[in-house]
């Protein structure tokens, strides 16, 4: 076998992309304290995930976040978000107005749905569903 030759190496430089810091609300800053570090961290993944949908309006991503009071759980399944908002406070519509325009592409009908109620007390919170839109068919 034969010697290696002296190969020079060159130095790449990685460019690390800054990492997004969650963003505690009054509300939440005064109770920081008392969060769990596992949803912490999943707060920190979830603002640091891959951006899903982009519009002139903004970035959407699936996971959890904070908002004023609430917490906000984005997902996208089979091509359809959801968005589920969960407060000790109350959860007005005009809160909920303010959350799916933040946290969802703007061109999505997005409808709330009332189940049964023992689905209603197992939930707790309001979820909104994407009604998938008209596809025409191929003539």
């Amino acid at each position: 076998m034969e010697k290696e030759k002296d190969v020079p190496t060159v130095e790449v430089a990685v460019e690390k992309a800054p990492r997004k810091r969650v963003v505690f609300s009054p509300y939440w800053e005064k109770r920081k304290r008392k969060l769990k570090k596992e949803f912490i961290q999943k707060l920190q993944d979830s603002a640091n995930s891959e951006v899903i949908a982009s519009d002139e309006y903004g970035e959407y991503r699936a996971g959890s976040f904070l908002h004023k009071a609430a917490i906000v759980t984005v997902q996208r399944e089979n091509g359809l978000w959801s968005l589920h908002v969960m407060s000790e406070e109350f959860i007005s519509s005009v809160l909920v107005e303010e959350i799916r325009y933040k946290y969802l592409p703007d061109d999505l009908l997005m409808a709330q749905l009332y189940g049964t109620r023992k689905e209603a007390n197992q939930l707790k919170g309001v979820v909104l569903y994407e009604i998938p839109k008209h596809i025409k068919e191929a003539e």
